[in-house]
């Protein structure tokens, strides 16, 4: 024989319990759950799992929604298809800028640009007489936006790292830039005015 419960103690029916707790917000409690629950047969005893259980969940869904939307504001961070247009026709492309003096017996380079097979620059390297000055070797992440760029010296030694945060339209937030030691010495923040 079934123990009445104190909370509803005119009630046997425990269908009727159920659906009048579980009615009385969003969430649903899943019927196996429900039924795994009743086998205890002790209607008090029953409620204080059932909230308990039901009050997890609430916590679980509310964590997925948040995860959701912070996926959903990453991947609004996506690149525009104007640039993907121009990433097409320079896929795998070397760009070399040459300076010449103007009495046309000397030259030296002054720019190297190189994109991957995606079209995206890579690499960019400036040059001075005496040969390197600096080089910048650029990294994306998986929205396909700039993530890093190492800054490199005439020696070819690390002299800064750039790490970039975006806007959900995708242009620069915040540029970070950091020493060679990884410490943080210098902070961009970037404002976009539109005149009228």
């Amino acid at each position: 024989s079934y123990k009445k419960s104190r909370r509803y103690p005119n009630e046997l029916n425990i269908s009727s319990i159920i659906f009048r707790e579980t009615s009385k917000g969003l969430f649903q409690c899943p019927p196996l759950v429900i039924l795994f629950f009743s086998f205890t047969f002790d209607y008090d005893e029953f409620f204080v799992k059932f909230e308990s259980y039901c009050n997890f969940m609430k916590k679980y869904i509310f964590i997925l929604a948040m995860m959701l939307s912070m996926s959903v504001a990453a991947f609004g961070q996506e690149v525009s298809p104007e640039t993907l247009a121009k990433r097409a026709k320079r896929k795998n492309l070397t760009v070399k800028e040459w300076n010449v003096e103007q009495k046309g017996s000397t030259r030296w380079m002054d720019h190297i640009t190189v994109y991957d097979s995606e079209g995206r620059k890579v690499s960019s390297t400036e040059f001075a007489r005496y040969g390197q000055k600096e080089r910048v070797v650029i990294s994306y992440g998986s929205n396909g936006l700039v993530e890093k760029e190492v800054v490199y010296d005439d020696r070819d030694k690390v002299v800064r790292v750039r790490k970039y945060e975006y806007n959900a339209d995708g242009t620069k937030k915040v540029q970070y830039n950091y020493l060679p030691n990884g410490k943080l010495y210098s902070v961009k923040n970037y404002e976009y005015v539109f005149s009228d």
